[in-house]
Order: C-alpha cells, then sequence, then structure tokens
C-alpha cells in the first residue's frame, strides 16, 4: 500500500479542517472528518459534463460527442458486466448511492452508516 501525505487546510468561517492529497493517477482526494457523524459519504467527480460534447483529445485532435453523452455515461455506468445495476449492490450493503450531470462536471456518490470499504469498492468500480 502506497503512504500518501494529505495537506490539511482549516477554513475559519466554517469552522471545519479539510484534508487533501493528489493520487499519482491524477486523481484528488479531499477528506473531511466530521466529529459525532455516524454517517459517511464518499463521492467521485470527473470534469466532464453536459458542456463537453466537444473537446480537444492528446494525440486524437478535436473529438465530437453527441449533446447529452455525460448523462447519458453517468447512467451506463450503474450498468455492470453481468446485467445488474451496481445501485442495488449499493443498496445490499446499507447504502443509499446517486449521481449527477451538471454543466462541467459528473458525480457519483454513496452515504452509509456501515460498509464504508465494500461501498467504497463499488465506487472505485465507477471510475
Amino acid at each position: 500500500m502506497t503512504k500518501v501525505t494529505f495537506e490539511e487546510k482549516y477554513y475559519p468561517a466554517v469552522k471545519e479542517t479539510v484534508y487533501k492529497t493528489k493520487l499519482s493517477n491524477g486523481l484528488t482526494v479531499s477528506l473531511l472528518p466530521k466529529q459525532d457523524f455516524n454517517e459517511v459519504y464518499g463521492i467521485v467527480t470527473v470534469q466532464f459534463g453536459s458542456v463537453d460534447a466537444t473537446y480537444t483529445s492528446l494525440g486524437k485532435g478535436l473529438r465530437h460527442h453527441p449533446a447529452g453523452i455525460a448523462h447519458f455515461l453517468e447512467h451506463k455506468l450503474f450498468e455492470r458486466e453481468n446485467s445488474e445495476d451496481i445501485m442495488a449492490a449499493f443498496t445490499r450493503l446499507g447504502a443509499d448511492s446517486n449521481a449527477f450531470t451538471s454543466f462541467t462536471k459528473t458525480s457519483y456518490l454513496f452515504s452509509t452508516i456501515d460498509h464504508l470499504l465494500e461501498n467504497l469498492d463499488l465506487l472505485d468500480e465507477l471510475v
């Protein structure tokens, strides 16, 4: 297992500390520990939203996709290879899950009070 170092940033206006790191694969991880909370949230956000139908791809030039591709992919990622909807797997682990697409990003999330590591593994399947 690789050890990661988190940068700590305190926000005095809301009296919260956020810990951030960037992994070797470019993924940014942010942690916001909350005392006296039982529920845990996990969220993965990619910088690809509804306005990203046309973009420049490294080595491939300008790429065009149909309008709505980000929202379409949001739904397709919930389908597992065995035809099971991954939301059912989250539910079996006692978690709520959802996703949303904005103009500039798409996010996949869950909340749970138990089975954190198993739910993180499911979230990892979506990436």
